[in-house]
């Protein structure tokens, strides 16, 4: 691995997740981080505990590293490429990588040369994460529209892949993939919640329900996972001739489970 020193500017909570997550998968050293946010004293303590540089501000990061991972919120975009053209040539040959929520490379672009940054020889990745970042189990969803050099970019693979799973998608299918893998954990979460609810209508108590539902969705991911079958045979496999649980899946049927799951992602991508 041959990132060494990585910024951020901005350290929320989708930040401070991935910093752990790369820390602790042991592919950049703690004092290689080199972080600036508005709130130095907040920033202090969720940098606790790890020997992390704290920069004064842009500048500072950008003469540390070379790769700076911008993690603001999208309303202060306006305000960061005001920094950025003060900050002139210090930005030359810099590599952003972008979680910023619809900041793919085009906006990035229109924003930089609206900013009169056009020429600059800023290279550009837009990612998008997820919550699972925060236990190291992430989906990275990586643009392939990007000016990125390919050895720069397999190595910024190589580092979100240690903490998770990296997709490639076009850049017309990145909301998509937003749907499902962004947005996707409330939905999961949704789903053990009303089985926990189930559980506890017949008596379960709801520390017990919650844990069998939990380990019922992990185990069953593995094995999906583990085994190669498509969802379809497994779920099969699980349901005998006349039994209890293809009397479960017809009732799932008829309330439009699929169609519950296609209805939201078509809400999203309204």
């Amino acid at each position: 691995m041959s990132i060494a020193r990585l910024g951020f500017l901005g350290y929320g909570n989708m930040g401070r997740a991935i910093a752990e997550g790369f820390v602790n998968a042991g592919v950049i050293e703690s004092d290689g981080l080199y972080v600036t946010a508005p709130n130095k004293e907040k920033l202090a303590r969720s940098l606790s505990g790890m020997n992390a540089n704290i920069c004064a501000d842009y500048a500072e990061v950008f003469k540390a590293a070379d790769v700076i991972l911008l993690c603001f919120k999208p309303a202060n975009l306006p305000d960061a490429v005001k920094e950025f053209k003060r900050l002139g040539d210090l930005l030359r040959d810099k590599t952003f990588i972008s979680i910023i929520a619809g900041l793919d490379y085009e906006a990035f672009t229109d924003a930089m040369k609206a900013a009169g940054l056009g020429s600059m020889t800023v290279k550009y990745q837009y990612i998008m994460p997820n919550v699972c970042a925060s236990i190291s189990r992430g989906v990275y969803l990586f643009e392939d529209c990007t000016d990125v050099s390919m050895d720069t970019l397999a190595d910024i693979k190589e580092m979100f892949g240690a903490i998770g799973l990296v997709e490639v998608l076009a850049s017309r299918l990145m909301k998509a993939g937003m749907a499902i893998s962004g947005c996707g954990p409330a939905f999961v979460q949704m789903f053990i919640e009303a089985y926990a609810d189930a559980a506890v209508k017949y008596g379960i108590p709801r520390d017990k329900a919650y844990r069998l539902v939990e380990e019922t969705v992990i185990g069953s991911t593995m094995l999906t996972e583990q085994t190669g079958k498509h969802p379809g045979v497994i779920k099969d496999e699980v349901c005998s001739p006349g039994g209890t649980t293809i009397r479960g899946v017809a009732a799932l049927e008829e309330a439009g489970l699929r169609d519950a799951c296609i209805k939201s992602v078509d809400a999203i991508m309204r």
